[in-house]
């Protein structure tokens, strides 16, 4: 019976990061959908060690992908001659 549980709780997070994974990348296309996996896959990671892992993987994958994007937009406009003043 422990087992069972254990096979469909493995089923339902893979399912779980398929959708954030699938999400994420038509959401945020310029970071490519291997970028994205490897995202999801580190937001599990940190998931895992808590008490709600289904809980808080969308939160936290969904923060590392906005993040990614963020560092991925100001890296583009870094190479592109672009510069940000930064009040003092």
């Amino acid at each position: 019976m422990n087992n069972q549980k254990n096979t469909i709780s493995s089923v339902l997070t893979e399912q779980l990061k398929s959708s954030l994974i699938r999400r994420s990348s038509s959401e945020y296309t310029g970071l490519g959908a291997r970028l994205v996996n490897q995202i999801v896959n580190e937001a599990y990671a940190l998931a895992s060690a808590t008490f709600a892992p289904m809980l808080l993987l969308p939160v936290l994958a969904e923060e590392k992908v906005q993040s990614a994007a963020a560092w991925s937009a100001h890296q583009r406009d870094i190479l592109h001659g672009g510069h940000h003043d930064q009040a003092a």
